[in-house]
């Protein structure tokens, strides 16, 4: 260190340095100029958010609802709505991997349900990693492992230094020889057919499948997945099943990201290399999430932003890591609360040690769509915070039946399987869709294809009167559900759609109708297909509900409620002089009935023109309909009221 030579090569050794630690941030900022000028006039943090948000994600989203066409044929469809199961015999062995840390108040509660599950026992090896723990951890594991060791297949114990949730799972993964391994947390409890399902799923599923991932509750993970496809961008590793070739070909968790963003790494490369993720509704585990704890929040917030910029250096354009970097900043100049502060200053240490790492690992680019959406990755659907549960095996044999009634016209089998695939994959399966046809019979033959496969869940009927009011009418009044939903062909339904609908009627036995929100899907035909391209949320619809504001505004989108079929059959279905807002005149006379239950949680879609000119032209439509609908709501209460006047005498 004293020699000449060393001295000599001081200045080059700091200019590689500078190099090394400032090139990627200094390509962003050449390439993003005018990123730079928007972040720069930019007069609040709302308009920076929009600054920092990927072009990539609707083309991202576009990646996922490929092949929308051939879903419901697809043997993994059939597995998840319940058509395909597996014997005992023919499910495979599995590898669960769960990482420990002071986790010792969970753990009681995960080896009950690992014991509990509906899957041979001796299928399963369990193999705990503990990252170091100081509490009585590893005392109840290995009491677990000696009370179980002839229960399954193999239990095993790895003690590790902490070097993240990501490299301790990597280790448990590479212990094991199984198809599919199962990473979770242990703060989580398996419901007993969870495991079950999955499995099911991931053997009938294509070979190009990497991952299926639980649904979380009570509060189910609100990022976004295809209604019909189940694809999704990125999978939560709360609870995941993986294909353990896939996992050992993309090389694994990325070990430079301890904790929080190593899932959505690791989703990436999965799709980087041309692996599909898929989300398993039916598959549920109760994930312990406390919104109200705030002592691990800084900890979560500097290690998910700062992998959320990271990511961007390595899957993102120059475009996209300048945003993150800026909008870091931005962040940071802005806040006011200490402690989060210091999250902040802790998120941009992380970059910069890491930004070069990440930033010569490139070689992904082009090969898949890779959205960031401020510091989340894709959009997330509203309504995270309501809690969910699925329905217990005793309260399946008395759920209701619910009617869905489809409405179709001519050519439009491009639009009827898509909403067709999101009915009968409803993770609620008392379920009947009745598709009704107005006066063609285009769909007949289509459907009762279907029925060869669904049997009598799905029915077909075709309406001789005019008009879709009088198609509405007629498909319902061959229902047979106790409760009735309208799903218009160009409309989809989220997997939790009806449950969620029917859990709330259930918290009001008052109420006669349930209804959630709804995105407004903007939309085009490209080669036939219908595409999303963004999704809207008006702030009408956002509102608890309201029976008096109902009379002037219609703030129920008609696929987002369910009613029930005596409330049809006392108050009517549409009235058939409307074609236009005829469901709102509808939910203005079913008011009358009782309480409508509103859930403040996107469960479905509706789809709309994205051109500018037929979104105009379809707004005028609808303004003209507007004062001769309003004034028949107002006529029809003035007769329904003198009605109730006349019972009463």
């Amino acid at each position: 260190l004293n020699s000449t030579s060393w001295r000599m090569m001081a200045l080059p050794r700091k200019l590689i340095q500078i190099w090394r630690h400032k090139t990627p941030y200094l390509i962003a900022l050449l390439a993003g100029k005018s990123v730079r000028a928007q972040f720069k006039d930019a007069d609040n943090i709302s308009e920076m958010a929009q600054n920092a948000r990927s072009k990539a994600t609707v083309a991202a989203r576009h990646d996922l609802a490929k092949n929308r066409d051939q879903v419901l044929g697809a043997d993994w469809y059939q597995a998840a709505c319940g058509h395909k199961s597996l014997v005992d015999k023919d499910l495979p062995n599995i590898t669960i991997s769960a990482v420990t840390y002071n986790s010792q108040k969970w753990l009681d509660g995960f080896f009950t349900s690992v014991e509990a599950l509906d899957y041979p026992l001796d299928k399963i090896s369990i193999h705990f990693v503990d990252n170091g723990s100081r509490d009585d951890t590893v005392n109840l594991l290995e009491g677990f492992i000696g009370r179980g060791v002839e229960k399954f297949n193999q239990l095993k114990l790895f003690q590790r230094p902490n070097e993240g949730y990501g490299a301790g799972n990597d280790y448990g993964i590479r212990q094991s020889k199984d198809e599919f391994v199962l990473v979770t947390n242990v703060d989580t409890e398996f419901y007993p057919d969870s495991l079950r399902k999955v499995v099911t799923v991931a053997v009938h599923d294509g070979e190009k499948t990497a991952c299926w991932e639980y649904r979380q509750t009570p509060y189910e993970h609100p990022k976004y997945y295809d209604p019909v496809t189940m694809l999704t961008n990125w999978s939560s590793h709360a609870c995941v099943l993986m294909r353990r070739k896939a996992y050992l070909a993309v090389g694994g968790y990325e070990k430079r990201i301890f904790m929080y963003g190593e899932d959505v790494e690791l989703s990436y490369r999965f799709r980087a290399y041309g692996w599909n993720l898929r989300y398993v509704p039916g598959a549920v585990l109760k994930h312990y999430v406390d919104l109200e704890d705030h002592t691990l929040r800084p900890h979560q917030l500097s290690g998910s932003v700062s992998a959320n910029v990271l990511l961007r250096y390595r899957y993102g354009s120059y475009v996209d890591i300048l945003a993150g970097e800026a909008f870091l900043r931005a962040v940071k100049r802005n806040e006011v609360d200490p402690v989060r502060m210091q999250a902040w200053d802790e998120a941009i240490r992380i970059v910069k040690t890491h930004r070069w790492y990440f930033f010569r690992k490139r070689k992904f680019i082009g090969r898949r769509h890779f959205p960031f959406h401020e510091f989340d990755y894709d959009v997330t659907r509203p309504g995270a915070t309501v809690v969910h549960a699925p329905f217990k095996p005793d309260e399946i044999k008395n759920l209701p039946l619910i009617s869905v009634v489809t409405r179709t016209h001519g050519k439009a089998q491009h639009h009827l399987q898509n909403a067709v695939a999101s009915v009968l994959a409803q993770t609620y399966k008392n379920i009947e869709l009745i598709v009704v046809e107005d006066r063609t019979d285009d769909a007949q033959e289509y459907v009762e294809g279907l029925q060869a496969i669904y049997g009598d869940k799905i029915r077909y009927f075709k309406s001789t009167d005019e008009g879709r009011s009088a198609c509405g009418n007629y498909g319902a009044a061959q229902a047979r559900g106790q409760y009735l939903c309208w799903l218009d062909n160009d409309d989809m339904f989220f997997a939790d759609h009806i449950e969620t609908l029917v859990r709330a009627l259930e918290r009001d036995p008052k109420a006669v109708c349930s209804y959630a929100l709804a995105w407004d899907a903007l939309s085009k035909m490209e080669a036939g297909v219908p595409v999303e391209l963004s999704y809207q949320l008006p702030d009408a619809h956002c509102q608890p509900y309201d029976k008096q504001r109902l009379l002037n505004e219609n703030f129920i989108p008609i696929q987002s409620i369910i009613f029930s079929k005596e409330v049809f059959k006392k108050y009517g279905g549409f009235n058939v002089e409307f074609s236009q807002l005829e469901d709102w005149n509808l939910w203005v006379r079913y008011a009358q009935a009782g309480p409508f239950v509103y859930t403040p949680k996107v469960t479905s879609l509706y789809r709309t023109p994205h051109n500018e000119s037929e979104r105009q032209h379809r707004h005028m439509v609808l303004h003209g309909a507007y004062e001769a609908v309003r004034k028949t709501n107002l006529e029809d209460i003035t007769k329904l009221g003198k009605r109730r006047r006349r019972a009463k005498k």
